[in-house]
């Protein structure tokens, strides 16, 4: 699934999770859902990765217009690049702690 996310142009649908992953693989994400949650805020409001859209219709003229864009993955690929500099790489820092306790231990 995460293949197809990462090399599709977009997604489009009311799956939260599905939204957010698809945004940090790359690719312009547009979630259907009126569920707020504090990881998709970020990813909408700070990195303009996710569009959160409540509204069906809303949604339709949003895709639309995003459908008209000549550079979209690019775009989404340069905001995922923004995201991920700020972001800790978690499997590494685990790797790393737990080497170092373990030298220590």
């Amino acid at each position: 699934m995460h293949h197809l996310l990462a090399y599709a142009d977009m997604y489009i649908g009311e799956g939260v999770t599905a939204a957010s992953e698809a945004a940090v693989l790359g690719t312009a994400s547009i979630l259907i859902n009126t569920r707020t949650l504090g990881y998709i805020s970020e990813q909408q409001d700070k990195f303009n990765l996710v569009y959160h859209i409540g509204d069906e219709l809303e949604a339709l003229h949003k895709i639309e217009r995003m459908l008209l864009q000549d550079d979209l993955k690019n775009v989404w690929q340069c905001r995922r690049e923004v995201l991920l500099k700020e972001k800790i790489d978690v499997t590494g820092w685990i790797d790393k702690f737990v080497r170092q306790t373990v030298s220590e231990g």
